[in-house]
């Protein structure tokens, strides 16, 4: 991910809250899941990727939606509802 994807306005801690940073990171999800899940896929809407806390071999059972940011691993029932939860 390039640098400039960010404006650095947007990044100010101070008025920087939970929800913000959930929106941020949404509207660059196409970026910024890669570089956390380094081995996924993106199929339509989702992002398809080896759950690094379990011994995964394949994309498929851990998916995060990129328009919503809800996210689930399938097989350890684990969900959450942003990619600030995710992180």
């Amino acid at each position: 991910m390039q640098a400039s994807h960010f404006k650095a306005t947007s990044l100010n801690p101070q008025s920087l809250s939970t929800v913000k940073l959930a929106r941020l990171l949404l509207s660059h999800a196409q970026y910024v899941l890669p570089i956390w899940l380094p081995d996924g896929e993106i199929s339509g809407d989702e992002y398809k990727a080896i759950n690094p806390l379990r011994e995964d071999k394949n994309p498929g059972s851990f998916s995060i939606n990129m328009v919503k940011g809800v996210w689930a691993d399938f097989a350890s029932n684990d969900r959450g509802g942003s990619l600030v939860d995710l992180f």
